[in-house]
């Protein structure tokens, strides 16, 4: 039986939790400094998806992947080098 999305979430998020609590309960810290500490990794972890998880970032990536084929970078006889030069490595 598949995973719904929202199962998805829910297990994402309990994996997620334990390692935030023991980062939390394992430093000998006051609790400002947890508070200040669990703010500062939300704020990444809205970076990260930001960066990593949206359309923008994906345009990005792709334009980038195009561009380099398309510059000529990347070529069958480049590849055919390669392999030829992997079988005399071998």
């Amino acid at each position: 039986m598949p995973l719904t999305y929202r199962e998805v979430f829910q297990i994402g998020l309990l994996l997620l939790c334990v390692p935030v609590q023991y980062f939390l309960s394992s430093s000998p810290q006051s609790d400002a400094d947890k508070t200040q500490a669990l703010v500062r990794l939300l704020h990444d972890m809205k970076e990260l998806k930001e960066s990593w998880f949206s359309i923008a970032a994906y345009k990005s990536l792709w334009y980038n992947i195009v561009a380099w084929f398309t510059q000529g970078k990347c070529t069958p006889s480049s590849f055919r080098l390669t392999f030829v030069a992997l079988q005399d490595f071998l």
